[in-house]
């Protein structure tokens, strides 16, 4: 039940705005949890590299762009 200055029944469900959480203490990490964040953003940022790279590989050459538009015939 919630503090109320009369002797009613008042649902607690939603308490007001200002209600603020208890700040947990932050837990100890151990060594392999640091090399294991710190592996996985590695592994991230690379395959966000490698994804960049092929988009602009692969993406970079339309068969427009490869189309004749000057009218020369360079075969004989």
């Amino acid at each position: 039940m919630c503090k109320v200055p009369f002797d009613i029944h008042v649902d607690c469900s939603f308490p007001d705005a200002g209600y603020k959480p208890k700040p947990r203490a932050k837990m100890e990490r151990t060594e392999e949890e640091k090399t294991f964040r710190r592996r996985a953003k590695y592994f991230l940022a690379t395959q966000l590299v490698a994804v960049l790279l092929f988009l602009s590989l692969m993406g970079g050459a339309d068969s427009s762009e490869l189309d004749d538009e000057d009218g020369v015939d360079y075969e004989d």
